[in-house]
């Protein structure tokens, strides 16, 4: 089987002072924010954010606020952002930050869990009905990390980001970012193990026939 390798690519942008709730919505407290890349571990963190969306509400609560905390909110669109801040401007009012909460992440955990199930059952999801159907970006572009051209994907908000990963890695990938540990390969290693070194069978006995050669 041929099996392929890509980026996610998306820049995260955070509430500098964080997020605190107003009843079910959470308000960023400073329109000031940095930065942060979207990341194995962006993925990561929203499938810990799934398994506590079965205990009581207000640890859910408080998962969800550690998540924006440390990626922001998942589904901004910033060109509505640029529009409201612009009509705040020309009927000179304060600009309101974008609220977002316990709806939102409700309707994108069902996705994961949807997912999850239909593998359960053995039913194959397609793809075409679970990304957006328009705007979506593939370039090529250098990896850094493995020193390669790679198709990127290039999501517009960190929620579509968490979609395609979700789609293309499978709900329990453990690792989707790492490089394979055989040397010569670079290739990512995308697994539902956690303790998965290598990108495929066919390096994983080449690395073993290496460490019997040196032995």
């Amino acid at each position: 089987m041929f099996v392929s390798y890509y980026n996610v690519k998306y820049k995260c942008w955070i509430s500098k002072t964080g997020y605190e709730w107003d009843k079910n919505q959470l308000v960023p407290k400073s329109i000031e924010s940095i930065s942060k890349e979207y990341e194995p571990q962006t993925y990561d963190d929203f499938r810990r954010l799934v398994k506590y969306s079965f205990e009581g509400k207000d640890k859910y609560k408080e998962e969800i606020k550690r998540f924006a905390r440390l990626w922001g909110n998942p589904f901004r669109n910033p060109l509505k952002e640029i529009q409201a801040e612009i009509y705040a401007i020309k009927i000179e009012q304060a600009y309101t930050p974008v609220r977002f909460g316990l709806n939102d992440f409700d309707k994108a955990i069902k996705f994961f869990k949807d997912i999850r199930e239909n593998f359960q059952k053995g039913i194959v999801p397609k793809p075409k009905k679970l990304l957006p159907s328009k705007g979506i970006m593939i370039e090529y572009e250098w990896d850094e990390e493995s020193n390669q051209i790679m198709p990127t994907y290039k999501a517009r908000n960190l929620w579509e980001a968490i979609q395609f990963t979700i789609v293309f890695s499978g709900y329990d990938a453990q690792k989707v970012g790492e490089i394979c540990q055989r040397d010569g390969c670079d290739n990512r290693v995308i697994s539902k193990r956690s303790d998965t070194k290598y990108c495929s069978e066919y390096c994983r006995f080449k690395a073993k026939d290496k460490r019997k050669a040196n032995s």
